[in-house]
């Protein structure tokens, strides 16, 4: 039976270190991230956001509180669990830069494979829909080294595809990426959370958040809020994630501009 992607943060507190070197970062969270949808993850530098994508995908532990996926405690879960469960694009993954495309977005299936990592036709067929949808068949034999940034990016991001996981977590997804590759992928983004995906994607660019986004995850002051866009606009709060004497934003076009 293939899992959910529910998620229920309560009375949560995250952070890093510990004992005296304990940092808090956000506190008493008291979200429900229900399944299917895009969700921006948006706050000013240093708010946040990687501290909350750690502590989901298990880099990280709560400092206090309960973490939740479909009732289930996320301490609880084994890697192979969790890795069935939600895949992660980090802005800087960890890879082997002598793999070619295809077998790096093929990594996305070890959590299915036997012992050996052998891909079988359900596998291989994964990869290829995944490539496919990337646009990166042509390019599915060059090496890593051997691609751009943006073309590294969108690898990435065809490995958690591939990965087949009902939760997706993205860390700056679209950067280093084209104007072309780049609204590519967030209409990809889109599809994925249509179909029935969980998308949860940190990003700096508010403007494309505000448009294309179910939901917003907004971190500001140790505390983080879950609303709609036009809820988000309405209450002020995207203005209050800026000075005013440097950034002013306009709700009614939902753009930002240069305060002067």
């Amino acid at each position: 039976m293939e899992r959910s992607a529910a998620i229920t943060l309560q009375d949560l507190s995250i952070g890093y270190g510990k004992g005296k070197t304990q940092t808090l970062v956000a506190q008493g969270i008291n979200l429900t991230i229900k399944t299917g949808g895009l969700y921006g993850l948006i706050g000013i530098n240093g708010a946040g956001k990687s501290t909350l994508i750690k502590t989901l995908n298990g880099s990280l532990t709560p400092l206090s509180g309960t973490l939740l996926f479909d009732d289930q405690e996320a301490q609880d879960l084994s890697s192979g669990e969790r890795a069935k469960l939600l895949s992660v694009v980090l802005t800087k993954s960890p890879i082997s830069l002598n793999l070619s495309c295809y077998e790096l977005i093929a990594l996305g299936r070890h959590p299915y494979t036997n012992w050996m990592g052998v891909l079988n036709e359900q596998d291989k067929q994964a990869v290829e829909d995944a490539l496919i949808k990337t646009d990166l068949l042509e390019l599915k034999d060059r090496k890593c080294y051997e691609l751009s940034d943006g073309q590294l990016q969108r690898a990435l991001l065809a490995r958690a595809i591939a990965q087949n996981t009902p939760l997706i977590i993205l860390d700056e997804p679209t950067t280093h990426l084209d104007l072309h590759h780049k609204f590519k992928m967030l209409k990809l983004m889109h599809e994925l959370a249509a179909e029935g995906k969980t998308i949860i994607y940190a990003t700096h660019d508010l403007e494309q958040a505000l448009d294309l986004c179910d939901k917003l995850l907004i971190i500001q002051g140790k505390q983080i809020e879950m609303h709609s866009p036009k809820a988000a606009i309405e209450a002020g709060i995207i203005q209050q994630l800026f000075p005013k004497e440097t950034v002013n934003f306009d709700p009614a076009n939902k753009r930002f501009f240069l305060s002067k």
